[in-house]
């Protein structure tokens, strides 16, 4: 179909892009315009967008779990930890010495490479979520829901490394994210080098060469 000798579908991601455009630039005029049309969005629309989040964790954790101990049933990798356990063996300390020991390198390989696609899906659509209603938290809304995107910028895709911290600053100043998440997140995307800079923290070196974090 064509109007005005432009086809219907070109016109119409030309209206939708203009629309997006317009709307970025009337809100970046007036920060505290943005920060007022993102809360209305987000109170209009939070039930979609927690549940949207709240998906992308499950997958994540999921997919996770497939790595490690070569399932995502939970029940069967807490039988795995009370087996372990029974012997005497922390299945946590094993993994930090070697993360795959559970399962094949081949299959391990495998699984790393969906994980890494996921991550970047995940971050893209974080980042769209931020842009449209800020830092997309369930306290904002409910403080017993506890849905937080934040267990799943733990793992980020660093090509997006400065989008998303440019985000998360303008979330910082209209508090929308408290500092301990957004130290922490800073702290991943610095590939956890040194410790994250939490307000309050208090770092003891033990006798046994570990350390150990107050907050």
């Amino acid at each position: 179909m064509y109007i005005f000798g432009i086809d219907y579908k070109i016109m119409k991601c030309l209206i939708i892009v203009l629309s997006a455009a317009i709307f970025f630039f009337s809100c970046s005029e007036n920060p505290q315009n943005r920060i007022e049309e993102q809360n209305r969005l987000f109170k209009k629309d939070y039930k979609k967008v927690l549940g949207e989040i709240e998906n992308m964790i499950t997958k994540d954790q999921d997919i996770r779990h497939l790595a490690e101990y070569g399932t995502s049933d939970t029940t069967m990798i807490d039988s795995m930890r009370q087996a372990y356990n029974a012997k005497g063996i922390d299945l946590d300390s094993l993994y930090f010495i070697n993360d795959t020991f559970l399962v094949s390198s081949h299959f391990s390989d495998s699984i790393h490479r969906i994980m890494k696609s996921l991550q970047e899906t995940h971050t893209k659509r974080l980042i769209a979520l931020i842009n449209k209603y800020g830092y997309p938290e369930s306290d904002r809304i409910d403080s017993t829901l506890h849905i937080s995107p934040l267990i799943l910028m733990h793992h980020p895709t660093i090509e997006y490394k400065d989008t998303m911290m440019k985000l998360l600053k303008l979330e910082l100043a209209a508090k929308r994210i408290d500092t301990i998440s957004f130290e922490m997140i800073k702290w991943d995307y610095n590939d956890r080098k040194g410790l994250p800079n939490l307000p309050g923290m208090k770092v003891h070196k033990n006798n046994d060469g570990t350390t150990t974090i107050e907050l």
